[in-house]
């Protein structure tokens, strides 16, 4: 067992699948890492008396190749360790001695998101983009005022509001600017949902909007234009 901070400590970090650096690891399996969390004052909670079990993905799936996924998985154990002996964090009550909490010992929506840009297990190129996302997505919440409200009570509608505002902030924005940036935000949000920092992973469905505008409309908006994120599926159902 590994000592943490205030009387916690942790099993070693385990390895799924257990051939995972043998000539024979399966890509078609879901790669991940586990531990078991005790924390001495969760103790009398029947569900953590024998502590909890916690299973981190972080991205590494997305990964197609036996060298890039050995190496993330690596990078999530080195992470995993760092969060939790460095930064105390708790998987059973979300809390850390670093991350800045609101009065309700919950993450807000822009630590939540450095949070999970932090556990991600992905390639250096996917990292920059999904940076380069999150970008505008923080600078939108915060002229909405809402960077700093609990990520846990954020569903669907406050993603698509922060890219309505993306969308007028941005000097071009388009559906495909709008899948990218969904793409982006829901791996992201996966990490968080994994973690239970938020309890439902709002989804976003994706935009086919232009090639429609452009058959339904035959060329009467000029490109590249903005829309609004909550208008797609007006637009699309008025398309169809």
């Amino acid at each position: 067992m590994i000592q943490l901070q205030d009387g916690c400590f942790c099993s070693e970090i385990s390895i799924y699948p257990k051939n995972w650096n043998k000539a024979g690891a399966s890509l078609s399996k879901d790669w991940y890492i586990q531990y078991y969390f005790h924390d001495p004052a969760c103790k009398d909670q029947s569900k953590f008396k024998y502590g909890k079990l916690c299973i981190v993905k972080g991205g590494v799936n997305r990964l197609k190749t036996l060298p890039e996924r050995r190496q993330a998985i690596q990078v999530l154990i080195e992470n995993e360790y760092k969060y939790l002996k460095e930064q105390g964090y708790n998987p059973i009550t979300k809390a850390t001695r670093t991350i800045k909490e609101d009065v309700a010992g919950e993450m807000n929506l822009l630590d939540a998101l450095a949070y999970g840009l932090n556990h991600l297990a992905v390639e250096r190129h996917t990292i920059e983009d999904i940076k380069s996302t999150l970008k505008y997505f923080t600078e939108a919440s915060k002229i909405l005022g809402i960077d700093k409200d609990p990520v846990k009570g954020m569903g669907r509608k406050h993603i698509l509001q922060i890219l309505d505002k993306c969308a007028e902030i941005k000097k071009r924005w388009s559906a495909n600017a709008f899948n990218k940036y969904r793409s982006n935000l829901m791996i992201v949000f996966k990490i968080l949902f994994e973690r239970e920092i938020i309890e439902v992973n709002p989804k976003v469905g994706s935009s086919s909007l232009l090639p429609a505008i452009r058959s339904s409309f035959g060329g009467l908006f000029s490109f590249p234009f903005r829309l609004s994120a909550t208008l797609i599926p007006i637009v699309l159902l008025v398309t169809k």
